[in-house]
């Protein structure tokens, strides 16, 4: 229950953005060299987004192993 609740912030932003969501950790994550995703039509993120991502991902830190 721990671990899902910290992961809840991440799970709630997924639902409302979708893949571009995904696309951009994975991009932070050094993944992937860009977010752009295939298929037009996805959501942008803007500065709030990111600054909402980015705080979760730094709330995220401790369960992520590289």
């Amino acid at each position: 229950r721990r671990i899902f609740n910290q992961l809840l912030p991440l799970i709630n932003l997924i639902i409302i953005m979708g893949l571009t969501i995904c696309k951009e950790v994975m991009v932070k994550r050094g993944v992937f060299a860009t977010s752009t995703l295939l298929r037009p039509g996805g959501v942008e993120l803007d500065a709030a987004d990111h600054r909402e991502l980015d705080q979760i991902l730094s709330d995220l830190q401790p369960l992520l192993r590289a």
